[in-house]
């Protein structure tokens, strides 16, 4: 995690020029997702949000705006809660928002 000597040290305008640099690049812009791609980090990866001409990901790869464990405490809190066996219910529900919301060879289930 950034702390306050990188940013001191300017990451978010070093960050901002290479995103920057992807954005305005005009030669074919190729992705390959190996194994995570998550939020902002995602979109600095050269995203078909930011231009890239073929995303491309293995099929075990998880793409998301968050990993699933923190999505599903965020999400199912109360639920996981009010359970009889809290890790046991967070397990269950982080399996299934894996294969619903973060692999890409299934398309998510609509609600």
């Amino acid at each position: 995690m950034p702390g306050l000597q990188q940013e001191r040290g300017g990451i978010i305008r070093h960050g901002a020029k290479m995103l920057f640099a992807y954005a305005a690049a005009t030669v074919p812009k190729i992705t390959v997702i190996l194994r995570k791609a998550y939020g902002g980090a995602y979109l600095a990866m050269c995203s078909s949000d930011l231009g890239a001409d073929f995303v491309f990901a293995w099929p075990t790869a998880e793409i998301a705006v968050m990993g699933a464990e923190g999505a599903v405490k965020i999400l199912y809190k109360r639920e996981i809660a009010a359970a009889k066996d809290p890790k046991a219910k967070e397990a269950e529900l982080v399996a299934e928002y894996r294969d619903n919301f973060v692999r890409p060879t299934k398309p998510p289930k609509k609600p």
